[in-house]
């Protein structure tokens, strides 16, 4: 903060002479808002925060540290490895607006790798709300197998049935928000990047297909001739092409490309010819009409 807004900020509170204007002054001159970063000096590991009171914030997590009550395990376990005096507490950012603290402090943690980096200590993300891989695979494993409540239940078909149309005709992104929504999709995304079924997989699913299994087993000529829907009709993109000789005289007119292999022509050079690729084929010049 300048000089001049802090004189400003005086000048202001002279006027004013309230209890919630020096009460602001205060805020702003002693119990600073923004962004810390506890830094492991052993290690180089950090733990970002936000307080709306960075002078009192790391006290706080020493006190909680020393009475084994401190929310992040992690942190407290490696406190009482390395010793407290290697560790080391500073502002990174001030943030006068509180609204915007949970934003500065996601940038913070994401300048240092993210949650899930080994170089962090943070275990959630501010906005999105989401826990890291280690804390996910905790609370896995802490409901896993008789520790899980419905451990031993099983779906009724008409239970299935009923949180199916529940869940019918929403879209994830109306169920928990497009920013959730996008971080799902893409976290889905890497984990199918590169993945290939091995062969006794790949196997198992042929024999799922093969045969009678197949849902279009025996429907091969379904679409074949006069059943197909489009039978008959013109595509509705196709164009007529017209045949001139190198004089620029009209010779013929075909309805569709394919017709010019009536007459001799090979149809992929006519194709490259209407497209500017060749200037004739077959000794002509071909337009569109």
């Amino acid at each position: 903060m300048t000089e001049e807004s802090i004189n400003l900020i005086f000048l202001t509170i002279y006027k004013q002479r309230s209890k919630a204007s020096v009460f602001y002054l205060l805020k702003i001159l002693v119990m600073k808002s923004g962004i810390y970063v506890i830094k492991n000096k052993a290690n180089g590991k950090v733990y970002v925060g936000q307080s709306t009171q960075l002078n009192q914030r790391y006290s706080g997590h020493l006190r909680r540290i020393k009475k084994g009550t401190h929310h992040n395990e992690i942190l407290q376990k490696s406190f009482y490895k390395y010793g407290f005096d290697n560790f080391e507490f500073s502002i990174l950012e001030e943030v006068l607006e509180e609204t915007l603290l949970n934003e500065r402090e996601k940038y913070w943690i994401d300048f240092y790798g993210g949650i899930n980096n080994d170089n962090v200590y943070n275990l959630k993300d501010p906005l999105l709300n989401e826990y890291s891989e280690y804390v996910r695979k905790k609370i896995s494993q802490s409901n896993a197998g008789v520790n899980n409540p419905n451990y031993g239940n099983k779906w009724t078909d008409e239970m299935k049935e009923k949180f199916s149309k529940l869940k019918k005709g929403i879209t994830l992104e109306e169920r928990i928000g497009k920013e959730k929504s996008d971080f799902a999709k893409e976290k889905m995304r890497q984990s199918q990047t590169g993945r290939k079924h091995p062969e006794e997989v790949k196997e198992k699913i042929r024999q799922h297909n093969v045969g009678e299994k197949n849902p279009a087993y025996g429907m091969g000529d379904r679409q074949k001739g006069e059943k197909n829907p489009m039978f008959g009709k013109p595509a509705p993109n196709r164009k007529s092409i017209l045949k001139f000789d190198k004089d620029g005289n009209f010779i013929k007119e075909y309805d569709y490309i394919l017709q010019v292999k009536e007459d001799g022509y090979n149809s992929g050079n006519v194709w490259s010819a209407l497209d500017g690729r060749l200037k004739t084929s077959g000794g002509f010049i071909w337009k569109y009409k």
